[in-house]
């Protein structure tokens, strides 16, 4: 029995190395600029070992458990943002019919806001509608389904003038939707299907919606959702922007993301001044669908390793938690060209901050909306 425990105590004790050996020196935290908490856990297992020299099964247990717990909660849930009073704020979040998304705008909805569930499939936006509403009782909030299919230029357009329409003001703006392919696909536009549903849209449709967003009294805020895998990239590559060249579906994903990234900061210099904040989010390592684009062996190991996932990955609405402290966190509220992560600033690839590379993307993206806007509908 006592071996048994000792045996159990010593993976417990493994999991907050792995997690934060994964999290600070293999993948996406090596870069970060806060303090590594190895040395911490390192202490910890140490005193681990020497309990279980002395034959403390039982207390090497607990401590084990103890340690798992801890490392669970701060370095894969992260902190929780608190709730704000959103009650009569217009926010719009798109790719919200599933995954963080729609844990977003359940937390937006909680709170008292008035949300846009901006998404490609009615059937599943509605469905998201009545599992938000059933889990927001208190009837504060407000949630709507209007279409939107960032893979369509002409659908952004449409949506644009849509809640145009409305008359409404905009205080939040979440730009969530994302998409991963294991194949190159190309959209009815002739754009590579990653590129245009993770940036090209949403860059249109952010400057489409400006004006709402400008004339909202007491400022508005844009958040992004971008990916740590931006650092995956040395440099943009101008030249295969497209992949047409060669294509890999990391390669496609990391690269819309970095171009997310570029673009947030181009615009917070052109915003400055506007009473417009834009800021960009690392949600983690979350458990969604966006995998649904992966090969489909890929997806079949995903599903029989799913609750080992459960260890090292986050729910989906701990994914939405930064997300959601900077679209209502006091905070956040004069902060702009940021980089978030855990609800917190975090470091960005240097590349992200290359002035040039951020003014040629700006460029380069406005002629692709722009010879959309004259295409054939």
């Amino acid at each position: 029995m006592d071996a048994a425990l000792t045996y159990v105590s010593i993976a417990l004790s493994a999991y907050p190395l792995v997690i934060c050996a994964m999290r600070y020196t293999i993948n996406e935290m090596c870069y970060s600029k806060h303090e590594s908490p190895l040395p911490y856990v390192a202490s910890a297992n140490g005193l681990l070992a020497y309990v279980t020299f002395r034959g403390g099964s039982l207390t090497t247990l607990a401590l084990g458990m103890l340690l798992t717990a801890i490392t669970y909660r701060f370095q894969v849930i992260g902190p929780v943002p608190e709730d704000e009073d959103m009650t009569g704020k217009v926010c719009i979040v798109t790719g919200s019919s599933s995954g963080i998304g729609q844990s977003t705008a359940e937390a937006l909805v909680r709170m008292g806001a008035h949300v846009i569930l901006a998404c490609r499939s009615e059937k599943k936006a509605l469905q998201a509608r009545s599992e938000i509403l059933a889990r927001c009782p208190n009837g504060k909030g407000k949630a709507e389904f209007m279409p939107l299919d960032l893979a369509s230029f002409a659908s952004v357009r449409a949506f644009a003038r849509a809640f145009e329409a409305l008359g409404l003001p905009l205080h939040v703006l979440v730009n969530n939707a994302g998409v991963m392919q294991h194949e190159r696909l190309l959209t009815a536009d002739g754009y590579e299907m990653t590129l245009q549903a993770n940036y090209l849209g949403h860059f249109l449709l952010t400057q489409l919606l400006l004006p709402a967003l400008k004339r909202t009294n007491g400022g508005a805020r844009i958040v992004n959702i971008s990916s740590s895998m931006h650092w995956g990239e040395r440099r943009f590559n101008f030249e295969d922007m497209q992949g047409e060249r060669r294509y890999s579906m990391f390669g496609a994903y990391e690269q819309s993301k970095l171009a997310q990234l570029l673009s947030t900061m181009e615009l917070d210099r052109r915003l400055s001044g506007q009473g417009v904040t834009v800021n960009a989010v690392h949600p983690g390592t979350v458990i969604t669908n966006v995998t649904s684009g992966f090969h489909p062996l890929v997806r079949i190991g995903e599903r029989f390793t799913t609750p080992l996932q459960y260890a090292f990955r986050k729910p989906r609405d701990a994914g939405a938690y930064t997300a959601v402290y900077c679209a209502v966190s006091p905070e956040v509220q004069s902060m702009s060209g940021k980089y978030f992560w855990h609800c917190r600033e975090e470091m960005r690839s240097p590349l992200v901050d290359d002035r040039e590379t951020q003014r040629k993307l700006w460029e380069v993206t406005e002629q692709i909306v722009a010879k959309s806007a004259s295409a054939p509908r």
